[in-house]
């Protein structure tokens, strides 16, 4: 799935969407019942009320505004950002900030889900060997990079 073909979705119908492809691809995501809400994105409970924050963010790079790297901006010029070492580690940084505003609600766990689109990406590469070899650290209990077209989920922390 291109970031192109979500340009007809509003901002929470993406979130919805892009939550629902990543419950799919990875098998350790959690039953429970998701809402969406605000900071952050969504609340999973499980049968016993236990509860994890999602937080979904698109990967970002410094001097981009979020603002310009939404998927629904419609631009067929945009080009996400190469899923570099800086690029994640500024994302994952970024987040963080807020996650005083993800607490909260009180979340057992909070994870992060970072999505990128190596569709038109200029630099060709596989992704799986990099991220093998760089370490993150967070705040955050998860962090994760979801490869839109290729339904590819990166387990980071």
């Amino acid at each position: 799935m291109s970031s192109q073909s979500l340009n007809h979705f509003n901002q929470k119908e993406e979130e919805k969407l892009i939550l629902e492809l990543f419950r799919q691809e990875y098998d350790l995501f959690p039953k429970g019942k998701i809402s969406k809400t605000e900071s952050p994105d969504f609340m999973l409970r499980n049968a016993q009320k236990i509860a994890t924050g999602i937080e979904l963010t698109k990967l970002h790079e410094p001097g981009i505004s979020k603002q310009n790297s939404h998927f629904s901006r419609g631009d067929s010029t945009y080009i996400p950002p190469e899923p570099s070492f800086e690029n994640i580690e500024y994302t994952i940084r970024a987040k963080e900030e807020k996650l005083y505003l993800y607490r909260r609600k009180k979340p057992s766990q909070i994870w992060l889900i970072i999505t990128t689109d190596l569709t038109d990406s200029p630099v060709s590469y596989n992704i799986a060997n990099k991220l093998s070899n760089w370490k993150f650290q967070s705040e955050f209990n998860k962090v994760f990079l979801f490869e839109l077209t290729g339904r590819k989920v990166f387990e980071l922390i």
